[in-house]
């Protein structure tokens, strides 16, 4: 069983002096309620059935709170991140050998 945690897109149209459209060329927002997600999506599940969850999320998600609440829950745990400007750097400072 897999709890995906993400943003979506919600629309919304605006007339703001200097409004700039999203990285998808929309307008709106996006919210993130990580913690009443994850514990609404819990709630039905039995007991039992909680060693097999893993809760997914990406990058932004992994903040140390969010991920020391899954941690308390008893929960496993998958984030994802983007390396690719951060990836010559991290590579640097590995060990030759």
């Amino acid at each position: 069983m897999i709890v995906d945690l993400d943003a979506t897109l919600v629309g919304a149209h605006s007339e703001k002096e200097q409004a700039a459209p999203t990285y998808k060329r929309g307008f709106g927002f996006h919210p993130m309620l990580a913690f009443v997600v994850l514990d609404a999506a819990l709630a039905p599940l039995p007991e039992q059935a909680l060693s097999r969850v893993l809760v997914r999320g990406r990058y932004r998600l992994g903040v140390k709170a969010f991920l020391a609440h899954v941690d308390d829950l008893g929960l496993r745990f998958s984030v994802g991140m983007n390396l690719r400007g951060l990836l010559p750097d991290v590579l640097d400072l590995l060990p030759q050998g």
